[in-house]
Protein backbone atom coordinates (compact mmCIF):
# COMPACT_ATOMS: atom_id res chain seq x y z
CA UNK A 1 0.00 0.00 0.00
CA UNK A 2 1.45 3.16 -0.92
CA UNK A 3 2.11 6.86 1.45
CA UNK A 4 0.17 9.47 0.81
CA UNK A 5 2.59 12.23 -0.25
CA UNK A 6 3.05 14.88 2.26
CA UNK A 7 2.15 18.56 1.71
CA UNK A 8 6.19 19.31 0.70
CA UNK A 9 6.48 16.71 -2.08
CA UNK A 10 3.35 18.08 -3.46
CA UNK A 11 4.95 22.08 -3.48
CA UNK A 12 7.89 20.28 -4.32
CA UNK A 13 5.98 18.75 -7.79
CA UNK A 14 3.89 21.78 -8.30
CA UNK A 15 6.88 24.29 -8.06
CA UNK A 16 7.76 22.25 -11.68
CA UNK A 17 4.42 22.64 -13.00
CA UNK A 18 4.23 24.66 -17.07
CA UNK A 19 1.63 26.27 -18.33
CA UNK A 20 1.20 23.36 -21.09
CA UNK A 21 -0.97 20.31 -21.27
CA UNK A 22 0.15 18.32 -18.98
CA UNK A 23 0.59 20.99 -16.43
CA UNK A 24 -2.68 21.79 -16.66
CA UNK A 25 -3.97 18.70 -15.90
CA UNK A 26 -1.40 17.78 -13.16
CA UNK A 27 -2.38 21.20 -11.39
CA UNK A 28 -5.84 19.99 -12.06
CA UNK A 29 -5.25 16.65 -10.38
CA UNK A 30 -3.85 17.64 -7.31
CA UNK A 31 -6.57 20.58 -6.66
CA UNK A 32 -9.22 18.10 -6.79
CA UNK A 33 -7.27 15.36 -4.73
CA UNK A 34 -6.33 17.82 -2.25
CA UNK A 35 -10.17 19.17 -2.22
CA UNK A 36 -11.00 15.38 -1.56
CA UNK A 37 -8.97 14.50 1.15
CA UNK A 38 -8.50 17.17 2.85
CA UNK A 39 -11.79 19.24 2.92
CA UNK A 40 -13.86 15.87 2.24
CA UNK A 41 -15.23 17.74 -1.32
CA UNK A 42 -17.14 15.70 -3.63
CA UNK A 43 -18.67 15.61 -6.64
CA UNK A 44 -16.35 15.72 -9.75
CA UNK A 45 -14.13 18.00 -11.24
CA UNK A 46 -12.55 21.24 -9.79
CA UNK A 47 -15.79 23.26 -10.19
CA UNK A 48 -18.25 20.90 -8.55
CA UNK A 49 -15.77 19.80 -5.13
CA UNK A 50 -15.45 23.39 -4.94
CA UNK A 51 -18.98 23.98 -4.79
CA UNK A 52 -19.45 21.22 -1.92
CA UNK A 53 -16.82 22.67 0.23
CA UNK A 54 -16.93 26.31 -0.64
CA UNK A 55 -17.89 27.86 3.42
CA UNK A 56 -14.56 26.18 3.80
CA UNK A 57 -12.39 28.01 1.29
CA UNK A 58 -11.62 32.20 1.71
CA UNK A 59 -13.26 34.11 -2.25
CA UNK A 60 -9.89 34.54 -3.09
CA UNK A 61 -8.89 30.75 -3.31
CA UNK A 62 -12.61 30.09 -4.60
CA UNK A 63 -11.90 32.68 -7.78
CA UNK A 64 -7.88 31.03 -8.10
CA UNK A 65 -9.91 27.53 -8.14
CA UNK A 66 -12.64 28.04 -10.95
CA UNK A 67 -9.96 29.80 -12.90
CA UNK A 68 -7.70 26.51 -12.77
CA UNK A 69 -10.90 24.23 -13.58
CA UNK A 70 -11.92 26.78 -16.85
CA UNK A 71 -8.25 26.40 -18.00
CA UNK A 72 -8.21 23.00 -17.57
CA UNK A 73 -11.67 22.26 -18.97
CA UNK A 74 -10.35 24.05 -22.40
CA UNK A 75 -7.50 21.86 -22.67
CA UNK A 76 -9.92 18.98 -22.19
CA UNK A 77 -12.44 20.14 -25.02
CA UNK A 78 -9.99 21.84 -27.11
CA UNK A 79 -7.40 19.98 -28.92
CA UNK A 80 -5.90 23.79 -29.95
CA UNK A 81 -5.97 25.32 -26.40
CA UNK A 82 -3.41 27.14 -25.10
CA UNK A 83 -2.84 29.15 -21.68
CA UNK A 84 -2.56 32.80 -22.97
CA UNK A 85 -1.14 34.14 -19.49
CA UNK A 86 1.40 31.53 -18.91
CA UNK A 87 2.96 33.62 -16.36
CA UNK A 88 -0.46 33.98 -14.26
CA UNK A 89 -1.44 30.01 -14.61
CA UNK A 90 2.28 28.97 -13.02
CA UNK A 91 1.67 31.50 -10.26
CA UNK A 92 -2.54 30.80 -9.73
CA UNK A 93 -1.69 26.87 -9.53
CA UNK A 94 0.95 27.28 -7.34
CA UNK A 95 -0.75 29.73 -5.07
CA UNK A 96 -3.92 27.76 -4.80
CA UNK A 97 -2.53 24.59 -4.38
CA UNK A 98 -0.19 25.69 -1.13
CA UNK A 99 -3.19 27.66 0.15
CA UNK A 100 -5.32 24.36 -0.08
CA UNK A 101 -2.49 22.72 1.55
CA UNK A 102 -2.36 25.42 4.04
CA UNK A 103 -5.60 25.84 4.89
CA UNK A 104 -7.06 24.97 8.61
CA UNK A 105 -9.94 22.25 7.95
CA UNK A 106 -11.97 21.52 10.41
CA UNK A 107 -12.30 18.04 11.99
CA UNK A 108 -16.23 17.80 11.08
CA UNK A 109 -14.87 18.12 6.95
CA UNK A 110 -11.47 15.56 7.06
CA UNK A 111 -13.17 13.23 5.04
CA UNK A 112 -12.98 9.34 6.25
CA UNK A 113 -9.34 7.50 5.65
CA UNK A 114 -9.37 5.49 3.18
CA UNK A 115 -6.53 3.07 1.92
CA UNK A 116 -7.07 3.26 -1.63
CA UNK A 117 -9.64 5.31 -3.95
CA UNK A 118 -10.90 4.22 -7.06
CA UNK A 119 -8.81 5.71 -10.15
CA UNK A 120 -11.85 5.88 -12.51
CA UNK A 121 -12.85 9.63 -13.18
CA UNK A 122 -13.54 12.11 -10.64
CA UNK A 123 -11.63 10.02 -8.01
CA UNK A 124 -7.39 9.49 -7.31
CA UNK A 125 -5.72 6.93 -5.48
CA UNK A 126 -4.53 7.97 -1.71
CA UNK A 127 -1.34 8.15 -3.18
CA UNK A 128 -1.91 10.99 -4.90
CA UNK A 129 -2.75 11.87 -8.84
CA UNK A 130 0.51 10.39 -9.68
Amino acid sequence: MSREPTPTEILDRVKAIQADTAGVMEASRWAEWILERRFGATGTGIHTRVNSVQQLLGDDLVADLRYLASVRNDFAHNPMAVVRQPARFTATAQRALRQLLDAPVAPTAAPAAAAQRPSGRGTVPADGPG
